[in-house]
């Protein structure tokens, strides 16, 4: 309940009427009462966008498996991922969901990380997991240096996850692709919704 009080020639809400001066327009809103309830859902679209759900996935033989969160849109917003043309990203298919941290992605089996392959190259701090039996990368985790900043990551391949939860806003076949030129370090750039060049659809 409240009483919203404006300068001359504006509508005062009060909690059960909506008085109009003469000179104002006859719109069933105010222009300030319309920004509030655009400002209440687009934060209420937020927190549901920002819900966890638990989500299983494999490598292709089963010895990898995992339970991850992730943070599932409200349709009509739909799930991202991220491609990229650098060399490990395009010989490995891997299709990136960045999750809010390591925390998120709990191994069911093995019973470690010690028990899986980890690849390393460039920096001894980024860590790509993959099966020892298959040979599916499955997930990446770490830290690297950008702009003089220390940033730690958590990325999923999304293509592990189990086929069978992939309805609603996790049907694949509706995810938003987004593109990274990590091939030629042009992280600056962001994100297009097209491949960079040598990159892949």
């Amino acid at each position: 309940m409240f009483t919203a009080s404006l300068e001359k020639d504006t509508a005062v809400l009060q909690p059960d009427e909506l008085v109009i001066t003469p000179s104002t327009p006859l719109s069933p809103h105010p222009p300030t009462f319309n920004r509030r309830k655009e400002r209440e859902k687009t934060r209420m679209t937020e927190a549901a966008a920002k819900e966890p759900q638990s989500f299983t996935g494999s490598c292709h033989c089963g010895f990898f498996r995992y339970r991850v969160k992730l943070a599932v849109p409200e349709p009509p917003e739909v799930m991202k991922a991220t491609r990229c043309n650098c060399s490990i990203c395009h010989k490995t298919a891997f299709t990136g969901v960045s999750l809010a941290s390591h925390e998120d992605f709990e191994l069911l089996s093995p019973a470690s990380f010690d028990e899986v392959n980890d690849y390393q190259w460039r920096s001894k701090t980024v860590h790509r997991y993959f099966c020892p039996k298959c040979g599916v990368n499955v997930y990446g985790c770490g830290q690297y240096e950008f702009n003089g900043k220390t940033i730690p990551f958590s990325s999923l391949n999304a293509l592990t996850l189990d086929q069978e939860q992939m309805v609603g806003s996790m049907d694949m076949t509706k995810w938003k692709m987004e593109y990274f030129d990590g091939k030629n370090d042009n992280w600056l750039a962001g994100t297009k919704d097209v491949p960079w060049a040598q990159g892949c659809v």
